[in-house]
């Protein structure tokens, strides 16, 4: 029988897919858990402003600020423009 999550769809062409007694696959339960952590919600850009505001201030007066994974994906790049400009207007 072939492993495919329930949730995520998932399947065994991933190698390290390891799946729970209800068919939940382990990425689904890192994907809740970061959910339940750091909702998405009316603050969350606030938030995430705060952090990366954090993270420059610890970086003053040295070589660089911080280092940013970016994979070229929406969310690296949405990260990485959050950090280096304001608030994109909708």
């Amino acid at each position: 029988m072939e492993k495919i999550c329930k949730r995520c769809v998932s399947n065994h062409s991933i190698s390290s897919l390891k799946l729970d007694v209800n068919g939940i696959c382990q990425f689904c339960k890192i994907h809740d858990e970061m959910e339940a952590e750091y909702p998405l919600n009316e603050n969350s850009f606030k938030e995430l402003l705060k952090i990366s505001d954090q993270i420059k201030g610890e970086g003053k007066g040295k070589k660089f600020d911080c280092v940013v994974g970016v994979s070229g994906g929406k969310d690296s790049s949405y990260l990485l423009c959050t950090g280096l400009f304001e608030e994109p207007s909708e």
